[in-house]
C-alpha cells in the first residue's frame, strides 16, 4: 500500500502572496500617518516661535512702560531706553546674529529667542502720546516656517 504524503507548510507562493499583502498594508498605514505627524510637528514649530516672540514682547513691553523716554534710542537691531524716578535701570535690546538679546545696565540678562530674522523698531507718536513700534520677525532652523509680529507700546507715565 502506498502511503499518501501529507502537505505541511506554506508553498513559495504562498508567502510571498503573504508578505507583499503584509508589506503594502504597512506601507498605506505609514503613508496616512506620516501627514498628520508632519502637521503635529510644524505646528508645534509654528507654537515655539509664537510663544518665544510674545515673551519677548512682553519683556520689552515691561521695560518700556516703566522707563524714561527721555532717553530713548532706536536704531535698527538696537533699542536702548534709561531709567526714571521708578526704574533706575537702562535697557537695551539688540539682535546678534539670530539671537535678540537683553541688557540691562551692561550686563547681558536673556537671550529672549533665536532664530530672530529681523528687529526692527522706532519711536511712534499717536494722537500725542509717544509709543514704541516693535516689529519682530523669526524662522525656525530650516527656514520652512516665518512669523511676523508687530506692536506698539506705550508708556504708563
Amino acid at each position: 500500500m502506498k502511503r499518501k504524503q501529507v502537505k505541511q507548510g506554506f508553498t513559495i507562493i504562498e508567502l510571498l502572496v503573504g508578505v507583499t499583502s503584509a508589506a503594502v498594508l504597512v506601507l498605506t498605514l505609514v503613508a496616512i500617518m506620516v501627514g498628520p505627524l508632519r502637521a503635529l510637528a510644524t505646528n508645534r514649530e509654528y507654537s515655539d516661535i509664537r510663544r518665544d516672540m510674545a515673551y519677548s514682547i512682553a519683556m520689552i513691553g515691561r521695560d518700556v512702560r516703566v522707563s524714561s523716554w527721555s532717553s530713548l534710542s532706536s536704531a535698527t537691531n538696537v533699542l536702548t531706553f534709561g531709567g526714571n524716578s521708578i526704574q533706575t535701570n537702562v535697557s537695551v535690546y539688540s539682535l546678534s546674529g539670530d539671537v535678540l538679546e537683553r541688557y540691562v545696565n551692561g550686563v547681558k540678562q536673556d537671550d529672549l529667542m533665536d532664530g530672530v530674522t529681523a528687529f526692527t523698531n522706532g519711536v511712534v507718536n499717536a494722537g500725542g502720546v509717544q509709543g514704541v513700534r516693535i516689529y519682530l520677525s523669526a524662522a525656525n532652523d530650516d527656514g520652512s516656517i516665518s512669523v511676523t509680529h508687530e506692536s506698539f507700546i506705550y508708556p504708563r507715565n
